[in-house]
């Protein structure tokens, strides 16, 4: 293989990890940003974020970019944040 065709494969590679790589979605982003200014850590956050995430799922998630918090948000906040102190 010569010169040209590793600089291909390695750009193509990093290309295709790039492409799979997590990329937060704007939801996402916002929690995590105000998370932060709050006070707490990066780390903390993003598992908090995972977490109501899980709990919540995609299509419930998705109707907090709407402004609907569930009832339950606050709980279900305290609770996620609690399970990642040590974050």
């Amino acid at each position: 293989m010569n010169r040209w065709h590793t600089l291909i494969l390695l750009t193509v590679s990093a290309l295709l990890v790039a492409a799979c790589a997590r990329k937060p979605n704007a939801l996402e982003s916002s929690f995590i940003g105000s998370c932060t200014a709050s006070g707490s850590n990066k780390a903390r956050c993003e598992c908090t974020y995972d977490a109501v995430h899980k709990h919540y799922g995609d299509r419930r998630m998705e109707e907090f970019n709407n402004g609907h918090a569930p009832d339950d948000f606050p709980n279900v906040l305290a609770t996620s944040m609690a399970q990642c102190a040590g974050k």
